[in-house]
Formats: C-alpha cells, sequence, structure tokens
C-alpha cells in the first residue's frame, strides 16, 4: 500500500502540484480501501493517523509536505465535495462501476 501511496505522491510532486498532509493521508485511506475491494478481504484495518503520516514521511524522506496552513483549507473543501461530484457524474453518464474502478486504477495506481 505504501508503494502505491509513494509512487501517487511521486506523480503528483512531478505534476508540481502542492501536497498536504490531508491529502496524502486521504490518498492512502483510498488506495487501502481500494486494495481490500481488488482482494475482497475486508478483515485488516488500517488506521491513518498523524503518527502513521509522520512515520510515513521519515521512511520516504518526505521533508517539504505541508502539514498545516492557508493551503490546507482550500484543498481540504475541494477533497470534502471530492466524492459527491465524482458520484454526480458517474450517474449522469450512467458509467458502470467496472469502468471507474478502471480508470481509476489508471489514474492513481
Amino acid at each position: 500500500m505504501e508503494k502505491r501511496l509513494s509512487i501517487c505522491i511521486d506523480d503528483e510532486l512531478e505534476r508540481i502540484r502542492p501536497l498536504i498532509q490531508y491529502i496524502i493521508m486521504e490518498i492512502a485511506r483510498r488506495i487501502f480501501n481500494y486494495i481490500q475491494v481488488e482482494a475482497s478481504d475486508t478483515s485488516e484495518t488500517f488506521v491513518i493517523s498523524p503518527e502513521w503520516f509522520n512515520r510515513f514521511k521519515h521512511r520516504n524522506n518526505l521533508h517539504s509536505i505541508q502539514i498545516k496552513g492557508e493551503a490546507a483549507s482550500g484543498v481540504t473543501k475541494a477533497v470534502a465535495e471530492f466524492p459527491a461530484t465524482l458520484k454526480t457524474i458517474i450517474e449522469r453518464g450512467n458509467y458502470p462501476p467496472e469502468l471507474v474502478l478502471v480508470l481509476m486504477k489508471k489514474a492513481y495506481f
């Protein structure tokens, strides 16, 4: 899971997109949930905490990740609104869930 997260972070940094702790933790949660669905195994749990984030950051030499600040509030709102927006797009386009999963996999993994 952390390898996939690391790849996503590298991709975002190459695109010169700002990353903050909240976004990385949200991406980690989504990757973990995706892996559980992919493996049909929901027995494991994953607690995404500030402590986990600090250990992850240290293991991956991520020193310039912004932890808090003004950018966080605007991005937090966008991240919070994303699931509803995505659901609306999927319903409006009548896209099958399998197609959405394939496209997400190509985009983030």
